[in-house]
């Protein structure tokens, strides 16, 4: 799913024009067609995984979360 086509709405996140919170694969890119973010959402928050990217390919984020919450600290792995 394209993070672009998700809303967010008290904290949460949904599909535009639903009332279901999203669960599964979410990525967003930047216009270069390179990622930008790439990550799982469960019930409409953020689960397992979650990985950003600088326009320049680097990593800048890895963060993973467990029940919606961040389990182990963000920082970017070499």
């Amino acid at each position: 799913m394209d993070y672009n086509s998700l809303l967010q709405r008290g904290g949460s996140y949904y599909e535009i024009n639903s009332e279901k919170l999203f669960s599964g694969s979410i990525i967003k890119k930047y216009e270069s067609g390179q990622y930008s973010m790439k990550g799982e959402m469960k019930d409409g928050k953020f689960d397992r995984d979650l990985t950003k990217w600088y326009k320049n390919g680097q990593i800048s984020y890895i963060g993973t979360y467990k029940d919606c919450l961040l389990y182990t600290s963000p920082s970017p792995r070499d």
